[in-house]
C-alpha cells in the first residue's frame, strides 16, 4: 500500500504545485462543457406563479477576514505519533448575523426555490474587487 501523497488531503493539496495545473485543467472542461449548451430562455428561468414585492435584510450585510487554527493531524503518515499537535492558522472569510426578508405573491401553493447570489466587497487586504 502507498502512502498518501499531499494530493489526498485538503489541507496540504494547494501546496503542491500540480494541485493548480491539475484544477484549472479540470475548470478547462467545465467550461467547455458549459459554454457548449444552449443559453437559458425567460421561460425557463421566469416563474410567473409568484411576484416578489420587496426584499429586505435584518442586520448588516458585512463580511470580514478572521484567523482560523486548522487541525493537520489527519495529514500525517498513519505510522507517526498522532498525539503530536500539528496545526496552522489561516484566514478565512465569515460573515456578521443578518437574515433576508423576502415577501410574495403567489397565485397558487406550490414549492419553489430562488437563489441570492453574494460575493465580498474587499479583499483580506482590504482592496476593493
Amino acid at each position: 500500500k502507498l502512502p498518501p501523497g499531499v494530493m489526498e488531503h485538503f489541507e496540504t493539496a494547494t501546496r503542491d504545485p500540480s494541485f493548480f495545473r491539475l484544477h484549472k485543467y479540470m475548470n478547462g472542461i467545465f467550461k467547455t462543457y458549459k459554454d457548449s449548451l444552449p443559453s437559458y430562455t425567460e421561460e425557463e428561468l421566469g416563474y410567473s406563479n409568484v411576484e416578489i414585492t420587496s426584499v429586505g435584510v435584518d442586520g448588516e450585510l458585512s463580511t470580514f477576514f478572521e484567523e482560523f487554527e486548522i487541525d493537520l493531524r489527519n495529514a500525517l503518515d498513519g505510522s507517526r505519533a498522532t498525539d503530536v499537535e500539528v496545526s496552522t492558522v489561516m484566514s478565512r472569510l465569515n460573515h456578521k448575523d443578518f437574515a433576508f426578508n423576502v415577501k410574495l405573491n403567489a397565485n397558487t401553493a406550490e414549492t419553489a426555490t430562488f437563489r441570492i447570489f453574494l460575493c465580498p466587497k474587499f479583499d483580506n487586504n482590504g482592496i476593493e474587487y
